[in-house]
């Protein structure tokens, strides 16, 4: 019998609701930093994208339904911590950034709509880019890219030009060590803001957008101790942009409530597991209710809190994930209509074959 040293990304599926989890493992690259999910072979089946930072590649999962089929790998930049997908060429094929951390630079790789690409392009970003999204950020109908530069707090928008290049960037500052950003209209303008997550700072901030390649300004929100992820949702069901932060320092999330220009109405934090890193947002329950699934990377769990759609949550008993899980993603993965998990493990694990854990969720749940 061989042993091998691998590392696994697991995805979780929703089997009932409530709550009910199965999950299944599949090797990656060396040291793996962040998922995504996308069809990158234009099957009608989703896919897994994982950034290894220990070998400079991302390697791409070929998912069918319940399984995977395949998979291939491709180089990146040194030390890649973050990827994202999306179509930059408008060929109609998916696309793949990654946040290369040693080399300060972006690599994107474009597809081919098969299984392999037709060619990558290489741009600078600031020091030591951690997180990276996606946007139209100058309303041209072409993908640009925004990235948080943990090491010399600033994100740095990429203009693309719908082909394989960029027309421009731009960089603006942040609070100290931004170590996540994502995209969302938080002063209902039309034009897309960056919310970014502050890691020494304990904020949070919203640069808005002007809808050309610049900003009207930028707010700035406490959050609990060292924010380490940030995703947006309409928690409250009022029409507005809400802000949920992982608060690795403190084992909290941060709930904040937009008014729609650009402030808050409130804040509530929520408990979570150990060292929560990761934080992503669907209606896991099928309430109509945005609810919370956090990745705690210091006592390998996972925590749901399913909103009650007035911003407040009601906490789940943790389910164990192993591992120090610290990237999480949501998506329909076997197409039943019921939201699944993608999460990134980054312990080495010694196995043989799969691993297949069934484990429910419905018990001990509490109200706050």
């Amino acid at each position: 019998m061989c042993l091998l040293f691998i590392l696994l990304i697991c995805v979780f599926l929703a089997t009932s609701c409530p709550l009910t989890f199965i999950s299944q493992c599949f090797p990656v690259g060396f040291l793996p930093t962040s998922v995504a999910v996308g069809d990158f072979n234009r099957d009608g089946k989703l896919d897994g994208i994982v950034a290894n930072s220990g070998s400079n590649t991302v390697t791409v999962l070929f998912g069918s339904m319940n399984d995977i089929i395949g998979q291939t790998s491709f180089s990146t930049g040194v030390n890649p911590q973050a990827v994202a997908v999306a179509d930059f060429n408008h060929d109609g094929n998916l696309d793949i950034v990654v946040a290369n951390s040693d080399d300060n630079t972006l690599t994107v790789i474009l597809g081919n709509g098969i299984n392999d690409t037709i060619g990558q392009g290489i741009f600078s970003t600031g020091t030591s880019p951690q997180s990276v999204a996606v946007a139209d950020f100058n309303l041209d109908e072409k993908l640009d890219i925004v990235v948080a530069n943990s090491g010399n707090h600033t994100v740095t928008v990429i203009l693309g030009n719908g082909m394989n290049d960029t027309i421009g960037q731009s960089s603006f500052s942040t609070g100290k060590n931004p170590r996540s950003v994502a995209v969302v209209d938080f002063n209902l303008d039309g034009k897309p803001d960056v919310v970014i997550a502050n890691y020494v700072d304990n904020t949070v901030t919203v640069l808005l957008g002007n809808g050309v390649n610049d900003t009207i300004g930028q707010v700035t929100f406490p959050t609990g101790g060292n924010p380490r992820s940030v995703a947006v949702g309409d928690f409250n069901l009022d029409g507005k942009p809400d802000i949920v932060v992982a608060n690795f320092g403190d084992n909290t999330v941060a709930i904040l409530l937009g008014n729609g220009v650009n402030d808050t109405i409130g804040q509530k934090s929520f408990p979570t597991g150990k060292n929560p890193q990761s934080v992503v947002v669907g209606d896991f329950n099928l309430d109509g209710k945005p609810d919370v699934v956090v990745a705690n990377f210091g006592d390998n769990t996972l925590t749901i809190l399913l909103g009650n759609g007035q911003g407040s949550f009601t906490v789940y008993e943790t389910l164990p994930a192993s591992g120090n899980p610290s990237s999480i993603v949501t998506s329909d993965f076997n197409g039943d209509g019921k939201l699944d998990l993608g999460i990134k493990f980054s312990m080495t694990r010694i196995i043989t074959d799969k691993i297949k854990i069934t484990t429910d969720s419905r018990a001990h749940a509490r109200d706050l």
